[in-house]
């Protein structure tokens, strides 16, 4: 039986001096997380606004 091959999460960002808008693709579960819990501090600071675009997810679980 061979492991269930894991689809990855794509993040693009968009920024001005007041907005981030961070455009996810692809899944957001357990294993990708981490990389969008990065980019988010990485932003946290830094914009008055901070847009998530869920359109281009293909699958969300509970930790997303």
């Amino acid at each position: 039986m061979h492991p269930k091959s894991r689809a990855t999460l794509r993040l693009r960002t968009q920024k001005n001096d007041r907005l981030v808008v961070i455009f996810l693709e692809g899944e957001l579960d357990i294993y990708s997380t981490g990389g969008l819990e990065a980019e988010l501090r990485e932003f946290q600071d830094k914009a008055e606004e901070l847009i998530l675009d869920l359109s281009g997810l293909d699958f969300m679980d509970g930790s997303g």
